[in-house]
């Protein structure tokens, strides 16, 4: 399959864009919460962050469920 040209590529490029904000659009008249409908296409999505006592929180339980595991493996 040959590679598409410049103009094809804005072509697409131009539909895409179309296509996003029509997606906007129809989700704002349905009441739909979407990303790209409360962010506006082409703005990122927002960092997030997780606090210390949180990757603990996380981090202690993942300990827990690993020595569950090794408890009950066969000894080898």
């Amino acid at each position: 399959m040959p590679l598409p040209s410049v103009s094809q590529l804005k072509q697409a490029l131009k539909l895409a864009i179309k296509l996003e904000e029509a997606q906007s659009e129809l989700a704002s008249i349905l009441g739909e919460s979407s990303d790209t409908a409360k962010r506006g296409p082409g703005r990122p999505r927002k960092q997030r962050t997780m606090s210390e006592e949180g990757k603990k929180r996380i981090a202690e339980a993942q300990k827990k469920r690993w020595a569950a595991q090794k408890k009950a493996a066969p000894k080898a």
